[in-house]
């Protein structure tokens, strides 16, 4: 996967020092965090490539528009009810 997004944003290897991306910050309040964050974290990122290199991504309704959010007291979170539609990309 990483050849993929090398070759689709020609990224130079030899300059990625400064590319780095960062997860979550240490917290003091939990020490004991897992590693398997990072990993976890790269993962998720290389499927969110996979997607939207190989298929086309829209809303149901066709909008171009982000759903509202939704509020629950001091609680504000994304709308989980939006339809979304995924069709593979033609060669």
């Amino acid at each position: 996967m990483w050849q993929l997004v090398r070759n689709i944003f020609h990224l130079d290897m030899e300059n990625m020092h400064g590319m780095r991306f960062c997860v979550t910050a240490y917290s003091a309040i939990d020490n004991y965090t897992s590693p398997g964050r990072f990993f976890a974290a790269n993962e998720l990122k290389a499927m969110l490539c996979f997607v939207v290199t190989n298929y086309d991504v829209q809303l149901e309704d066709g909008s171009k528009e982000r759903p509202l959010n939704l509020y629950s007291g001091a609680n504000v979170r994304p709308n989980n009810f939006a339809k979304v539609m995924f069709r593979r990309r033609s060669a």
